[in-house]
């Protein structure tokens, strides 16, 4: 269903070129208000999820760039987990995740 609406949102993409950056700017504001919300679920007495969690949150604000932070969160948590002693904590497929992003990173300038 999720690819269906992305499929349908390619025809509306001239049309949202035309909304000026001002425009969008308040809903991006809410839309990050409204993702802080979920700070309050992080364990902050468990190290290798809030050390994550507070990168996560610092690189996306200062890449503004979700995608960035996100990368960046999902290579810590492992590098945390990995460090901790508790990598059977980790999902094989994070593991895996982990190359491309490793390779991303080292690629940016």
């Amino acid at each position: 269903m999720t690819s269906l609406c992305f499929f349908l949102a390619i025809f509306l993409v001239p049309v949202a070129t035309c909304v000026p950056s001002q425009a969008t700017a308040p809903a991006l504001i809410v839309i990050g208000l409204m993702m802080m919300s979920g700070v309050k679920n992080i364990d902050f007495d468990d190290f290798t999820e809030a050390f994550p969690a507070f990168m996560t949150i610092l690189v996306t604000a200062y890449t503004v760039s979700l995608a960035n932070g996100i990368s960046a969160g999902i290579l810590i948590f492992t590098v945390t987990k990995v460090l901790s002693g508790r990598h059977r904590e980790v999902h094989w497929g994070t593991y895996i995740l982990c190359i491309p992003l490793v390779i991303y990173f080292l690629g940016m300038k």
